[in-house]
């Protein structure tokens, strides 16, 4: 929550362009204000709720919430897919063991470079 605070903040540093009857023209910096606090018409607005997060998500949801995220990161095979594909494309690989002893390492090579 903390860092989405933050980083509507620092979006906002750089103030906004507005598209008008007079043309396109660059808004004074905003410096440190919130654009979510505006409202737009685009969605419903949240209920206000000043209470602590932890009062908000006690310790028992929190541990949910945060198993269901990882959850999700573990199991999203799409993603890992992508990414292991472009490893395969972008990077190279070869086994180097350092046994210290030159024919054992000969030896284990071969049998990794066999598979």
């Amino acid at each position: 929550m903390h860092l989405l605070l933050i980083l509507m903040s620092l979006a906002s540093l750089g103030g906004s362009i507005h598209v008008g009857q007079s043309g396109v023209h660059e808004a004074v910096p905003t410096h440190f204000s919130y654009d979510a606090t505006e409202p737009k018409g685009r969605r419903k607005s949240p209920a206000i709720d000043r209470r602590s997060e932890d009062l908000i998500l006690d310790s028992t949801k929190r541990a949910k919430v945060q198993a269901n995220a990882s959850d999700i990161a573990r199991n999203f095979a799409l993603a890992r897919w992508m990414i292991r594909k472009h490893l395969d494309f972008v990077t190279t690989f070869e086994f180097q063991s350092l046994t210290g002893n030159d024919a054992l390492d000969d030896q284990i090579e071969a049998i990794i470079a066999r598979r």
